[in-house]
């Protein structure tokens, strides 16, 4: 008897979460190509938001806008210090080193991202939070479903060669209990207890 009224308790305080599978975010689509040429735009699937943003926002003076092409996604620098602007949609050395943060409006659990046009000299840095991985050839990078909490950074930094593009990245997302919910379930689980002890008591 008591098991059953724990288990209706349980159910009764439950979150009812719709928790939703991996989403990939496509960096090549076409309809990137409407909110590209700025220094950070941000992408829904959903109720998951990606920000993406160009990193850092300005370089020797200059803008970096993020960059869409038909081959490749990247980091361009507006009119650089560089005799000229650099166009190159690609994740490079610009006029220093280059890179894209992402952060998202809740908590998710990586999945992976997807580069391209790596060369056989061309190397980056993906972090998040305390967690790395290096980036050495194009395809698909397993980022472990790390978690990265909302409003963190995940980073994919430029660190040597000719440059890659950031074509897609993948994220499941995880909400978390609210604090009430979770205040209501330890309370459930403290009543349980009690009435446990109480029914022994009887029993004895």
């Amino acid at each position: 008897m008591v098991k059953k009224g724990l288990c209706t308790f349980l159910l009764a305080i439950a979150p009812t979460v719709a928790f939703a599978g991996p989403i990939t975010f496509d960096l090549r689509a076409l309809s990137v190509e409407s909110v590209d040429d700025v220094g950070s735009f941000t992408l829904a699937s959903g109720d998951l938001m990606a920000t993406i943003s160009a990193s850092p926002t300005s370089l020797v003076g200059r803008n970096l806008l993020l960059n869409r092409t038909a081959s490749s996604f990247g980091v361009n620098v507006d009119e650089t210090t560089c005799d000229s602007t650099e166009d190159s949609a690609l994740i490079d050395g610009g006029c220093g080193a280059e890179s894209i943060a992402i952060a998202f409006n809740t908590n998710v659990l990586l999945n992976s991202l997807f580069v391209s046009s790596f060369g056989s000299q061309d190397s980056a840095l993906v972090t998040a939070g305390l967690t790395a991985w290096t980036l050495a050839s194009t395809g698909t990078k397993s980022l472990n479903s790390a978690f990265l909490g909302a409003g963190e950074l995940l980073i994919i930094a430029y660190t040597a060669g000719n440059g890659f593009s950031l074509d897609s990245f993948t994220a499941t997302a995880t909400p978390t209990p609210e604090p009430a919910t979770l205040a209501l379930l330890g309370l459930g689980l403290a009543g349980a207890a009690i009435q446990r002890r109480r029914a022994v008591r009887r029993r004895a």
